[in-house]
């Protein structure tokens, strides 16, 4: 009897080290080490509400692991089941199931590069996160025109956050939530900008810096000529000239109509809005893009000069004028002469760049 009970303990005990080392074999041991399975290098997404089970089963199905119902008790057993969360995660065939188990309960989520340009305006930047698959259009904007959000943000009431939207490269998951993705980029702006202006009294309106600098992003590509296009709206604005920006006509037009416009008629020119600076006077109603930071610098400190008008040569730059005779020579010189226009572009810039 005792010999009985005896070996039966000695089986029980085998039998459980068994089973242990098989465990720690198929936690550990990536399924690809088999030589009759290749797994590629993948992106594996998890979905938002998906049962850990069923994320097992895909991965079986990827062939990630040899069954899931093994892994949904060790998930069970360390805490796991409950810690995957929703994302995109890079996994390769030499991973093991732990490794894995580990990675989709990390929140490491693959992080997509976005890269928004000087001078987009914010429909732009909504066409480009659509895009990019990071989410939709029409939130982007409607996070962008939310009130409670702006005031939350600038502390003042504004239409929308036209102009604070800071141009540059950012990483987001395809799963950051919308206004996640804004208030990183408004939070940019505010760095940058109070990085301007640190030690220097600030300017009596920010807003109206922002809404110059965004004309002065939109009037020229040429970052020598930032501040001379800057002096020139001052003084205009210093001696109540009108601005005669094209870019407001082109962003006015846009919001009345909800299509971008390339081109400008003589009629064009007289349509009243609050945008037109050719029919109103002083600065547009707001902003007309978003401005990266050499712009709103020279928002901040024109360069002092005589300018008041100034006419593009056709290569993205332009050349100044004094006076309105000037300038008239400056228009025919090299707008109304077909051969100052023929073969030359704005790409002409970053060529010689």
């Amino acid at each position: 009897m005792k010999f009985i009970f005896r070996s039966s303990l000695i089986f029980l005990f085998f039998g459980i080290l068994f089973l242990v080392w098989e465990g720690f074999k198929f936690i550990s041991v990536p399924v690809s080490l088999d030589k009759d399975k290749s797994v590629p290098n993948q992106v594996f997404e998890v979905f938002p509400h998906e049962s850990f089970y069923h994320v097992l089963e895909r991965l079986q199905q990827n062939g990630f692991i040899s069954g899931p119902l093994a892994l949904k008790w060790i998930g069970r057993i360390t805490g796991t089941e409950t810690k995957i969360k929703t994302g995109e995660y890079a996994l390769h065939g030499k991973m093991t199931p732990y490794q894995i188990l580990q990675t989709l309960s990390s929140g490491k989520s693959i992080e997509h590069s976005l890269t928004f340009t000087e001078g987009m305006n914010l429909y732009e930047m909504a066409q480009a996160i659509e895009g990019s698959g990071l989410g939709s259009e029409k939130d982007f904007i409607k996070i962008a025109h939310n009130q409670t959000l702006i005031k939350n943000l600038l502390g003042e009431k504004l239409d929308s956050l036209e102009g604070y939207l800071f141009p540059e490269t950012y990483k987001f998951t395809k799963y950051t939530p919308m206004e996640k993705i804004v208030r990183v980029m408004v939070e940019n702006f505010l760095s940058n900008y109070n990085s301007l202006i640190k030690g220097t009294p600030p300017p009596p309106s920010r807003h109206n810096i922002v809404i110059l600098a965004s004309l002065i992003e939109k009037e020229t590509g040429a970052p020598s000529e930032r501040a001379l296009i800057s002096s020139v709206f001052h003084n205009r604005i210093r001696l109540g000239m009108r601005l005669q920006s094209d870019p407001t006509i082109i962003y006015g037009k846009m919001v009345e109509t909800g299509r971008t416009i390339n081109n400008i008629t003589r009629e064009d020119l007289r349509q009243k809005n609050s945008y037109n600076t050719y029919a109103i006077n002083g600065l547009p109603k707001g902003p007309i893009s978003n401005p990266g930071r050499d712009s709103l610098l020279a928002a901040l400190k024109p360069e002092t000069s005589q300018w008041l008008y100034f006419v593009s040569k056709n290569n993205g730059t332009h050349t100044f004028s004094s006076t309105l005779e000037q300038h008239l020579q400056a228009v025919n010189k090299y707008q109304l002469d077909p051969r100052a226009r023929s073969g030359k572009s704005w790409r002409d810039l970053k060529q010689k760049k």
